[in-house]
């Protein structure tokens, strides 16, 4: 039996899936296309995800119909990110006069921003490992950035102008900020979801526990080739709620999905 899989090459995903697309553990093949988060959000959205998924958090009550949320494998993290980072500093005021770059319109980092912060002027998409360097040529004024970019700033000389993971735990009483998680199509049946589930708890532990040959396939794979930032990302990015989604990060999936349908109240009523 091969399964389709749709992962990003950021760190944290591919340190987690490792082990089983490489062979490690004995698991059904994966037939692996690496997208970044937002062409995989789109196919979902458009009924052409693949068996297995990554996706971001905020799309999940459009596609609960098709996909089921595995337990294992997700990112829900503390309030370190998502951050909107600039050459310079600007006030809540002073967004509506400034452009943004963002990895994604469907992604959580960007339903926080148009949660918390005031319209920017222009907002535009822009693969996540330009944003830095498309701010630091003032094409933009500012970025939105989520994963282990957003961990190293000095070698672009750009500086946190918001803190969204911060704005989050102060608006949900320090819940951690879910991200994104792993689906599953829905239409392969309670055993095979079963034993995809068991297969990635096996891949994280092995990537867990044999930690510098699992570093050196991300390392392959990531397109940001800074050591420190990517052992950073999975850090920060792996962790418990990775292995087993806690009652604290499922409550802060549920806070994220009510965000999103205010989100798609007030675009109705606009």
């Amino acid at each position: 039996m091969d399964l389709s899989l749709q992962i990003t090459d950021i760190s944290n995903d591919t340190f987690i899936w490792g082990p089983w697309i490489n062979g490690f553990i004995k698991a059904p093949k994966l037939q692996v296309l690496y997208h970044d988060l937002e062409k995989i959000n789109q196919d979902l959205l458009s009924g052409n995800g693949a068996d297995i998924c990554k996706v971001s958090f905020q799309i999940l009550p459009e596609i609960s119909h098709e996909y089921v949320l595995l337990s294992v494998g997700s990112t829900i993290v503390d309030g370190l990110t998502p951050k909107i980072v600039s050459k310079k500093k600007f006030s809540q005021d002073e967004t509506c006069n400034k452009s943004l770059a963002i990895p994604g319109f469907n992604t959580t980092a960007y339903l926080l921003t148009t949660s918390f912060l005031p319209s920017f002027a222009n907002i535009s998409c822009v693969a996540f490992d330009k944003l830095k360097q498309k701010v630091n040529s003032g094409e933009f004024d500012a970025a939105l950035l989520i994963h282990e970019s957003s961990l190293s700033l000095k070698d672009q000389n750009l500086i946190e102008v918001f803190n969204l993971g911060s704005m989050w735990k102060e608006k949900t009483q320090n819940l951690p900020i879910p991200l994104g998680g792993v689906v599953v199509r829905r239409s392969l049946g309670e055993k095979t979801i079963h034993i995809i589930k068991k297969n990635l708890e096996l891949s994280l532990k092995y990537a867990r526990d044999n930690y510098d040959q699992s570093i050196d396939y991300v390392l392959s794979k990531s397109k940001v080739k800074d050591m420190h930032s990517i052992q950073n990302g999975i850090r920060h990015w792996v962790n418990d709620e990775t292995m087993k989604i806690s009652p604290k990060g499922y409550k802060s999936i549920a806070f994220l999905g009510d965000l999103y349908k205010k989100k798609l109240t007030n675009h109705f009523e606009n």
